[in-house]
């Protein structure tokens, strides 16, 4: 559900006092041999994630800014 609402999540967010150039990232298919990572920011990222399929994990905030270390270590964007 969250990803098909993407647009309207990212301009809430923008529309509540979030700088647009926060990061986010979108995580479709977490954990499996299919998964798909986009980082981008709340103002480009469901553009970004066009054409990703549920289920996916919706991240916003400066941990994204993490995610190319994360990657290295486990070689998945890892969230805690």
């Amino acid at each position: 559900m969250g990803l098909a609402r993407l647009a309207e999540i990212a301009d809430g967010l923008v529309a509540a006092g979030l700088d647009p150039q926060t990061p986010a990232a979108v995580i479709s298919g977490a954990t499996t041999s299919g998964q798909e990572t986009v980082v981008a920011t709340v103002g480009t990222i469901a553009a970004a994630a066009e054409g990703f399929r549920p289920p996916a994990l919706i991240v916003v905030g400066m941990v994204v800014a993490l995610s190319e270390r994360l990657t290295g270590v486990r070689g998945t964007l890892a969230l805690a």
